[in-house]
């Protein structure tokens, strides 16, 4: 089994908006400026671990060769 190294960057809060079961998520500049600013529209996989850990993977879109 792999381990993967984790750091914490920042703790952020949800917040409900609209719809009473929805709730976003902000993702902090922090990790913006680290992994490259995701446009706008970015859709995200939305896992979750044995843990009981949510994931969030950007879907990056293949360049057309």
């Amino acid at each position: 089994m792999i381990e993967l190294a984790e750091e914490i960057v920042r703790i952020v809060k949800a917040y409900s908006v609209g719809d009473p079961d929805s709730i976003v998520v902000v993702i902090p500049k922090e990790i913006h400026e680290r992994l490259g600013k995701h446009p706008k529209g970015q859709k995200f996989l939305v896992k979750i671990d044995s843990k009981g850990r949510i994931i969030y993977e950007p879907i990056r879109k293949e360049v057309a060769k």
